[in-house]
Order: structure tokens, then C-alpha cells, then sequence
């Protein structure tokens, strides 16, 4: 079983010699399609080849075909049939299918070939079909058979090599054809040189047209070469072969302008002939029939003139009637013009007054940028420019960015009266607290005991001031004072004892929360007098302010007063006015960055979800500054600082 790799090879070939014969039949049909141009011509040859063909083998019928292309395939077309009896178009006709089918079968086998097609009735020698294969460039284009009697079938192939040697002229006569074709189109391009040197050697535009006619008459054999301008939508008669001074109001003048303009109308080649076998084109040529009733039957061709696809001007040549005019003349005169136009154009362009010439750029370019053409350009064109002049013109505010914080304005921060030990924490931050309201409290076991040992103290001094007070012995005097001082030390002493423990225990100042100071793991810890406990603060957002840390690049740009907006992390949507209310003038280090603090207050209703510590991002406006400048006034700064300038 073939795999599935071989199917697809074998459909590749497959493919491939589709392609090679649609290549081939492509390649026959323009062969084919070049001979039946020639028209009359490739008949009268095929019909002079069968003859020649006929006479050397002793034909007694023959006939010639093309091998053309056509929907349905290649199909054989009859340009020649000899036979000499007078048969009736029927039998004619039988005879061309047989010839066919006969052909048909020697270009199935792409050979030339001798059939027997049998013995006539009146003669005993059997009839043979001689059929030679005509190609052109490796491809069949043509085939010849002609009927001929032998008494076999060896002597009917010897016939054949005789007919071959015959096809031969076939090759000579395209050869010759090609060499005539090649010969006319190098006349036409000398033509069309010779027409464009004698035009670019004039002094001015209507020099140059002047010659261009002359030119034209001398090399076309024409009769009349007119050259006209199209001018405010009408023509505009500017020159005229061998005729340096015309009247356009006369009568020879206003026909030829007629003829013009049908062909300007038009915008396409306008050809008349009055003989009835002439060539007429299929449009308008009531103008052109006009001029030639007035020149007495000259035959008419207009040719437009195209610069850009839009008709500039309009040549009119007249022939004479006996002039022949071919399609083939007509093309390389349509030729000759479109090659010509745009130099006539640009000459016509480069011989008007300069202030024409500002204005038609002026015209030309607004239709350019005004027009339909190159749309896209254009739109990128007119893009890239409003871009251009929103980045130079339009001043939105300059704001500063920076983060923030917010903080409570009226906070508390609660250190130790004394250096001691925790005893015990009755609140953690989080929990909102009263004014009086007792946060924790230090041991006092031995402020307890110093106490009771200076009151002791204090008490036996006294007792001692007492007894030498009774004692009436001056000499005993002095005692009494110092004892009674030394009872007021002690006391004084048991008194700061008492204070220190009255304050062991740490209330709440105000009303608020506890924002820091979570002291419940430090219970048995001592601390230090100088040692934070703990921050309350009202919990009123209404009394929150904005840290802002500034960039110390952007400090100049902010002054107490400055206004601006501020929105939090978690509500990014959402932003409220501010004030900056004081700056401190000193840098912090902070993130690699020198930052100074700047204090806002919020002069928007606040968000009741706020709370003191949330971050965010603060925008300050500066000033009024283009939009180029928002985006590279850091890159200039960077500059600045670098290159000192």
C-alpha cells in the first residue's frame, strides 16, 4: 500500500505538469495570437505554403491550420484550404472536420505523419494524408497537410521529407516578420528620439512646439501636426506645422480645436477615416469628421496628452487621403504622445512668469495636502504635527509629587516619671481611652520601702528634737535644731518617695487612642526615664495633618501657602485639597535620598475611613509649565548638574 509520503509526492508531479502544460499552452497562445495579428498577411502565407506543398507531392487537396487557445482548450482554426473542384460549402466543410481530426492525431503524438485515408473510386493507388508539424520557438503553432496519391506507403513518407524541407519557408517567413517587426519598432523609438531632440532645442515653450510639429510632419508623412493646450478647461490652439503666424479665428483653426476638445472630452485617442474600409475608432469623432469635410477627406487622429494621469494638451495629425493608417501606426503614435507629454508639460511649466509659477505650486501643493491621495501620510503627517504644537503650547499646572503621611496633630508621647520596672499594662495600642484613664504601672515595692524608712527616719528625729528640746541644758541647744532638721530632710525624703509612687501609675492625658506602645511583652523590664512608652492621639480625623517627605531637588519649588491634592494608597481615586502650612529647613537622610518634611493641613472635607499612618502620594502645583517640560525637565536637570550649566 502506497504510504502517504508517495501520494503526495506522486500529487506534486502531478501538479508540476499541470503547470508545465498551462506554461506551454500559455506561451502557443501568444505565439498564435502574434500570427493572427498579421491578419491577411499570415493567411496569404499559409495559403502560398500549402500551394508549394501541394505542387511538389502532387496533392490533390490541402489545407493549414493555428493552433489556438481557447476556453474549452486548444482548438485547430483553418486559415487556408485548396481544392480545386467546385464542391459545395458542405462538402467543404466535411473536409475541413477530416483534416482536423487527422492533425488532431499526429499533435497528440507531436510528430509529423502519413495516413492512409483509402483509395478513390475512379484510380486504384490508395490515397495518403501527409501532415507536417509548423512550430515557432520550440512550440507548435501551426500544422499543413495536404492529400496525395502513392502506390504505398514508403514512397508517401518520401513525399512527406519534401513537404518538410517546404515548411521550412515557414521559419524564413517569421524570421523576416520578426526582422520587419524589430526594424519598425526601432523606427518608432528613433522617432520618438529624433521628435524629443527637436523639441528640447527651441528657445521657449512655443519654439519647442513649433519644432515638435515640423518634426513630426517630416517623419509621420502627416499632411498637418497641431499642438494644443488645455487651458481653464478649454484648448487653446498654441502651435501648427510649417505655419509660424495662424488666425485661430479662421475657419481651418476653430476645426481643429473642435477636434481637440472631442479628444480632450474623451481623454482618449480619437481616430476618423472617411473610407469606409479605414480604420474609425469606437467614440465620438463628429470633430474629427468636421476637419476632414473641411480639408477635403484628410484622415484625422487626435492624441491626448497626459501628465499624471490628467490631460495637458492634444495632438492632431492629418493625413492625406491616400495615406494608409494601421492600428499599428495609430499605437506608436499613442506611443510617441505619452512619451512626450510629460516634457511638453514641464517645459510648458519652466517658460511661464514666475508669479504663475508661485501660483500654481501654491494650487498644486494645497490640492496635495487638501486631496484624497496619500491619505495616510497625511494622517500621520498631521498627527505628528498637532502633537507637536499640544507638546509646545498647552501649559498644564507643574505639580510635585512626593509620599506622605498622615499624622494626628494633637498627639501625646508618655515616658517614665522615673527609672523603674513595669508591673503591669492595662491598654495596647488600638484601644481608645478616656483623659485619666491608667495606662500601666511601675513596680513601687521599693519606693514603698524607702518611704516607710525616711518617715521612721523622720520620726526619730524628731523624737530626738523633742527630748533635747526639754532638756534645759544650753548646751544641748544645738542638738535640738540639727535633729529638727534632719526630721524635715526625712520627711521631705518620704515625700518625694510618696510622689513617686503616686505617679507609678501612667493615665492618659486626653482623650484618644493609643497609636504606639505595645509594653505587654516588657512587664518585669526596666526602663529608663528618658524611654518612650507610649503616643495617644485623638481619633477626629478632622484633626490629622500631611508629612510630606519633599525631594530636596524639588524643595525650591515649595513655599508655606502652596496648595495641591493628595489621595491615599487605598483610595487612589479619591483626592482632596491641601495647604502647606511650614517647611523644616533640614534635610533627613532617608532611602538614599536627602528629603525635608513639610507639613500640610486638609482643607477638603476629609474621608472618615482615614486614619493616622496611612501613606500616599501628595502633588504640590508649582507652576504653569508646557508639556515638553513635564517630561524632560528631569533629564535637563540631570544635564544641568552634570555639565554645570
Amino acid at each position: 500500500m502506497a504510504t502517504i509520503a508517495e501520494y503526495n509526492s506522486g500529487q506534486e508531479q502531478k501538479r508540476q505538469r499541470e503547470a508545465d502544460q498551462q506554461k506551454q499552452a500559455n506561451s502557443r497562445s501568444a505565439l498564435v495570437a502574434k500570427l493572427l495579428a498579421a491578419g491577411p498577411d499570415i493567411r496569404e502565407f499559409m495559403n502560398d505554403l500549402l500551394t508549394v506543398q501541394a505542387i511538389v507531392v502532387n496533392g490533390t487537396e490541402a489545407a493549414g491550420f493555428l493552433l489556438e487557445q481557447s476556453p474549452e482548450g486548444m482548438k485547430l482554426t483553418n486559415v487556408a484550404h485548396i481544392r480545386p473542384d467546385n464542391s459545395d460549402e458542405e462538402t467543404r466543410k466535411a473536409a475541413l472536420q477530416a483534416f482536423s481530426e487527422i492533425i488532431g492525431e499526429c499533435l497528440k503524438q507531436d510528430k509529423d505523419g502519413v495516413i492512409n485515408v483509402g483509395s478513390p473510386i475512379d484510380s486504384g493507388e490508395p490515397q495518403f494524408c501527409l501532415v507536417t508539424i509548423l512550430r515557432n520557438e520550440h512550440q507548435v503553432v501551426a500544422a499543413s497537410a495536404v492529400i496525395t496519391r502513392c502506390r504505398d506507403e514508403e514512397r508517401a513518407r518520401q513525399r512527406l521529407e519534401t513537404m518538410r524541407l517546404v515548411a521550412g519557408y515557414f521559419d524564413l517567413w517569421l524570421l523576416k516578420r520578426s526582422n520587419e517587426q524589430t526594424l519598425a519598432v526601432g523606427q518608432r523609438h528613433q522617432d520618438v528620439l529624433q521628435s524629443a531632440a527637436a523639441f528640447a532645442n527651441g528657445e521657449g515653450f512655443l519654439s519647442s512646439a513649433a519644432n515638435l510639429c515640423n518634426e513630426l510632419v517630416s517623419r509621420t508623412n502627416a499632411s498637418r501636426v497641431s499642438l494644443g493646450w488645455v487651458k481653464m478647461r478649454s484648448v487653446k490652439l498654441l502651435a501648427m506645422s510649417n505655419t509660424e503666424e495662424f488666425d485661430k479665428k479662421q475657419e481651418l483653426s476653430v476645426g481643429i480645436l473642435k477636434a481637440m476638445e472631442e479628444c480632450v472630452d474623451q481623454g482618449e485617442v480619437v481616430q476618423y477615416d472617411p473610407d469606409p474600409a479605414g480604420h474609425t475608432t469606437n467614440n465620438i469623432t463628429r470633430g474629427a469628421m468636421g476637419l476632414s469635410r473641411l480639408e477635403s477627406g484628410n484622415k484625422i487622429v487626435s492624441l491626448p496628452l497626459r501628465n499624471r494621469n490628467e490631460v495637458v494638451g492634444v495632438m492632431t495629425l492629418e493625413y492625406p487621403p491616400n495615406r494608409a493608417l494601421t492600428p499599428q501606426i495609430t499605437t506608436s503614435l499613442a506611443v510617441l504622445a505619452e512619451v512626450m507629454a510629460p516634457q511638453i508639460h514641464d517645459r510648458y511649466q519652466d517658460d511661464r512668469w514666475i508669479p504663475v509659477k508661485i501660483g500654481r505650486s501654491i494650487v498644486y501643493n494645497s490640492k496635495f495636502i487638501i486631496g484624497p491621495r496619500h491619505t495616510l501620510a497625511k494622517t500621520v503627517f498631521a498627527s505628528v504635527l498637532i502633537l507637536t504644537a499640544f507638546f509646545l503650547f498647552y501649559s498644564p499646572m507643574y505639580k510635585v509629587k512626593a509620599p506622605f503621611q498622615f499624622i494626628a496633630e494633637n498627639r501625646r508621647l508618655l515616658s517614665p516619671p522615673f527609672e523603674g520596672v513595669i508591673e503591669a499594662v492595662y491598654h495596647v495600642p488600638g484601644e481608645f481611652v478616656k483623659a485619666g484613664t491608667p495606662l500601666l504601672k511601675l513596680k513601687t515595692v521599693e519606693l514603698e520601702k524607702q518611704r516607710i524608712k525616711a518617715s521612721q527616719s523622720a520620726t526619730a528625729s524628731f523624737n530626738r528634737a523633742q527630748a533635747a528640746l526639754f532638756d534645759r541644758d544650753k548646751e544641748n541647744d544645738w542638738q535640738h535644731e540639727v535633729e529638727l532638721s534632719q526630721a524635715k530632710a526625712f520627711e521631705a525624703e518620704a515625700a518625694l518617695y510618696t510622689g513617686q509612687i503616686n505617679k507609678a501609675t501612667i493615665v492618659a492625658p486626653i482623650d484618644g487612642m493609643i497609636l504606639r506602645g505595645d509594653l505587654k511583652e516588657k512587664i518585669g523590664s526596666s526602663i529608663r526615664e528618658s524611654d518612650p512608652l507610649m503616643e495617644i492621639a485623638p481619633i477626629d480625623n478632622g484633626q490629622l495633618q500631611a508629612e510630606i517627605r519633599l525631594n530636596e531637588r524639588d524643595i525650591e519649588k515649595v513655599r508655606p501657602g502652596s496648595v495641591g491634592q493628595l489621595a491615599t494608597t487605598s483610595s487612589p481615586n479619591k483626592a482632596v485639597d491641601i495647604k502647606i502650612t511650614r517647611i523644616v529647613p533640614l534635610g533627613e537622610a532617608k532611602d538614599a535620598k536627602n528629603t525635608f518634611r513639610v507639613f500640610a493641613e486638609i482643607t477638603s472635607p476629609p474621608d472618615s475611613a482615614w486614619q493616622p499612618g496611612q501613606e500616599g502620594e501628595a502633588r504640590i502645583n508649582w507652576q504653569t509649565k508646557p508639556l515638553y517640560y513635564h517630561g524632560l525637565s528631569r533629564l535637563w536637570e540631570w544635564v544641568q548638574l552634570k555639565l554645570w550649566i
